[in-house]
């Protein structure tokens, strides 16, 4: 079986990043702030010179998935691959937007499969859950190999800690990462 990630391997996920990563946000007014523990955290200007302390939106990142471009060297080689070979999709993207992703599954490739294949596909953590996707998939690893007696071949991913993770059990992993940092 070969395992791709989604969204920063299939989807290009770029244009809704300012929800959950403060350095992508220039729209927004942000600061340091010392909350007077000794610590500072990130706050965000309310527009009255007072800041309330930044946090991730994962609900409007995850709803905004229906806006996202394809990334084509990876879709390319996941619709070659899954002619031949079990390909699954493992996200961390949360089911409470499994009809809008399998919708654009389908837009993006309408000739290739059925809604519902994609939908029997596609692994997505459940609502509610805020495990990091390194942990997650990691579950999953085990759900699969353990549980269901499935032998991963490789795997796309573009997550620094979920490649991490892959690597140190022993998967080959292609590292669909386009950020700047090495790890």
């Amino acid at each position: 079986m070969i395992i791709f990630d989604l969204d920063g391997t299939l989807a290009d996920c770029e244009h809704r990043r300012h929800f959950v990563d403060p350095n992508k946000n220039w729209e927004i007014n942000h600061k340091w702030i010392d909350l007077g523990t000794g610590a500072t955290h990130l706050g965000i200007a309310l527009g009255n010179g007072e800041y309330r302390l930044w946090q991730p939106e994962w609900k409007s990142f995850y709803e905004a998935c229906d806006k996202d471009g394809i990334i084509i060297p990876c879709v390319d080689t996941f619709r070659l691959l899954s002619r031949k070979y079990e390909c699954q999709i493992w996200s961390g993207r949360c089911e409470s937007v499994k009809e809008k992703t399998v919708q654009w599954l389908y837009e993006c490739w309408p000739n290739f499969m059925s809604k519902e294949m994609y939908a029997q596909i596609i692994k997505m953590r459940s609502i509610g859950d805020n495990t990091p996707d390194a942990d997650l998939k990691e579950m999953w690893l085990h759900d699969a190999v353990i549980l269901e007696g499935k032998k991963i071949d490789f795997v796309f991913d573009s997550d620094p800690e979920s490649i991490k993770m892959w690597r140190r059990r022993g998967i080959f992993v292609f590292n669909c990462c386009q950020h700047d940092e090495e790890f």
